[in-house]
């Protein structure tokens, strides 16, 4: 049911588009709200790959830090 209601309101908001504007003025909001979808696309991707490098938690980075502690009171 949600696909068919998605089919028509992009097939409604498209002929509305087609209807208001001309074709030159959609395909320069064509081509500036597809620059805008990659820079989001190139962001999302950004923050996806460094949430993976960092580490995950305040636990792990504490527990780092009390092991390091630790071996540097041995050491002494």
């Amino acid at each position: 049911m949600l696909p068919a209601l998605l089919t028509l309101f992009i097939f409604c908001c498209v002929t509305h588009l087609y209807t208001t504007f001309s074709i030159q003025q959609l395909k320069q909001a064509l081509h500036k709200s597809t620059i805008k979808i990659t820079f989001l696309l190139v962001f999302i991707n950004v923050n996806i790959l460094y949430a993976q490098i960092k580490p995950t938690s305040a636990a792990e980075r504490l527990a780092g830090l009390q092991k390091r502690k630790a071996l540097e009171e041995n050491l002494y």
